[in-house]
């Protein structure tokens, strides 16, 4: 085997280091994106929240205003009850009085119709010498005639005094009482209309204490969202100078065992060939391309890497991984930043190269024989596969039928 293992390892790593740290970075910056858009939405709500409770305030103070004007007018209403009712006691009172005269005069008037009807039937019964003899000796006839005559009209005429008085007293008091039963209404429907506006009250302040409480905790995740933007913000800082300290190091450390040029690094195209071989099948039955192979620009730093390998996604979790072609498996550990790689070497110095495996199949060992479809191992997250020929690269999509 030509190719060193070490070899293999340098380059990939260095491959992992760039897709891993720019992938840290990109997702960082998504995340950071995500929370300014968060935070974006929250100040709108925030901001319609402020015009909702200041309108609802509005309609609080307004409904206070309606509240204060209707107790004014109950206790207007109640004011006039008062003075009615109190103007329909002394009608009473009058009333009262007048029904008692009126009673007095009835009685006086009939004690004179009495008489007048007695003297009367005396003076048409004159032949009855008994009774003409007794007015005869008693009274003068004349005078007493004028003397009833004249106090029975003054009697009449107070009677209709009294009676005129007690008619238009009748009449006020049917009237105060029917404006008093209409007021005491309009209290009733008043009394309503404040009950009513103070359980709209209860409402609105309940209202206003909602949005409150929305408001706080709206405030608060924005906080929260400034502070983990912050955190983000830092994290992004320290992954664009650790990714440049450890390309650094990385790259010296290389250069210091091989030829980095001759290889093929992050930032050097290295040396292509086309496969001729048989076509085979995918380390993975069903999966995506997230990385593909060759030339792409580094998002964060704006330079061309070389990617020597393709990085494919499982479309479920914990998916097998095969080996594509018969070979011998010369190389079988986890190694850093990579977790579990195999590198499987066949025919024709072509060696196959699979890393981020999250487990490795028990019966791999370096030295085995195994044939295309053999389990070598699971992955959770995504596989890197590398194809190398005489140390040169192959596009492994080449080898998939």
């Amino acid at each position: 085997m030509k190719i060193p293992v070490i070899v293999c390892i340098i380059i990939m790593s260095v491959n992992y280091l760039q897709a891993e740290i720019s992938e840290q970075i990109n997702y960082t910056k998504s995340k950071l994106e995500a929370k300014s858009s968060q935070e974006k939405k929250i100040t709108q709500k925030l901001g319609y929240l402020a015009v909702d409770i200041k309108k609802q305030k509005q309609k609080l103070i307004k409904l206070k205003k309606d509240i204060a004007a209707t107790k004014k007018r109950v206790k207007s209403l109640k004011s006039k009850i008062n003075i009615k009712s109190s103007k329909l006691k002394d009608m009473e009172k009058l009333y009262k009085e007048l029904k008692k005269r009126e009673e007095e005069v009835n009685k006086k008037m009939t004690a004179i119709i009495s008489k007048e009807i007695a003297i009367t039937m005396i003076n048409e019964g004159g032949n009855d010498d008994g009774l003409q003899n007794v007015f005869d000796a008693g009274s003068d006839d004349v005078v007493f005639n004028e003397i009833l005559g004249s106090y029975s009209a003054l009697l009449k005429e107070k009677f209709a005094k009294t009676k005129k008085r007690y008619i238009k007293l009748q009449k006020n008091r049917k009237l105060i009482q029917t404006q008093l039963k209409q007021i005491e209404s309009r209290l009733k429907n008043l009394f309503k209309e404040q009950d009513k506006l103070k359980k709209l009250q209860n409402i609105q302040s309940i209202t206003i204490e909602n949005l409150r409480k929305k408001e706080s905790a709206y405030i608060r995740k924005l906080a929260r969202i400034r502070q983990e933007k912050k955190s983000l913000s830092s994290m992004l800082q320290k992954l664009k100078i650790t990714k440049k300290k450890k390309e650094k190091t990385v790259i010296k450390a290389t250069k210091n065992n091989i030829n980095v040029r001759q290889i093929g690094s992050s930032y050097q195209k290295g040396d292509i060939i086309k496969y001729r071989g048989k076509k085979t099948i995918a380390p993975l039955k069903h999966y995506t391309i997230t990385q593909k192979f060759g030339n792409y620009q580094d998002p964060v730093y704006k330079i061309k890497i070389f990617n020597e390998a393709v990085t494919l996604k499982p479309k479920s979790p914990n998916s097998t991984v095969r080996n594509v072609l018969d070979g011998k498996v010369v190389y079988a550990s986890k190694a850093p930043m990579l977790n579990y790689v195999v590198i499987v070497e066949h025919p024709n110095k072509l060696h196959t190269i699979y890393a981020h495996m999250s487990k490795l199949a028990p019966t791999i060992k370096v030295g085995k024989k195994i044939k295309s479809g053999y389990v070598i191992g699971r992955v959770s997250d995504s596989l890197t596969f590398e194809v190398t020929q005489n140390e040169k690269h192959i596009n492994p999509m080449e080898l998939i039928r």
